[in-house]
């Protein structure tokens, strides 16, 4: 791990925590929607073909079913349901134009990820409004916004 000190536009800094060696992938296409029941964000290397995906959700609530099966946390999916869990982001930072997941161990040793996984994207202010929105309902307290 190595500190990354970041200074925002508003000319804050702030100290993190991440890899010393975070490559942040280009993600094509990015989207974050209110379904049916829960809050999802997705990201692929493309929009039209996606080979290469992320998909984050988190329910609206959760009934004692969810709590007894594990299912009362995010839900993270890593280009097939075989390779998803609840509960395995530890840690999330969010810039303007990309996104940094942490994930427990269980989890990036699945995902091959022992680093975490860096994202980069471009969206328009009014999408990463709605971004920012839905990973701070989808991570809650496990989500770092840096302005």
């Amino acid at each position: 791990m190595a500190w990354w000190i970041v200074v925002s536009r508003t000319g804050k800094r702030a100290s993190l925590m991440l890899p010393g060696n975070v490559i942040f992938h280009p993600a094509g296409a990015v989207s974050a929607t209110t379904e049916d029941g829960y809050w999802q964000i997705a990201f692929a290397d493309d929009a039209d073909r996606p080979t290469t995906y992320l998909i984050c959700q988190n329910a609206f609530e959760y009934d004692e079913e969810d709590r007894r099966a594990g299912m009362d946390s995010n839900y993270v999916e890593l280009n097939d349901q075989s390779q998803s869990a609840y509960g395995g982001v530890k840690r999330v930072v969010l810039w303007r134009d990309r996104v940094f997941f942490e994930f427990v161990p269980d989890v990036a040793d699945m995902f091959d990820l022992p680093d975490g996984l860096g994202l980069a994207f471009r969206v328009t202010d009014n999408e990463y409004a709605n971004l920012e929105d839905l990973a701070r309902k989808i991570f809650c307290d496990n989500i770092q916004v840096v302005e």
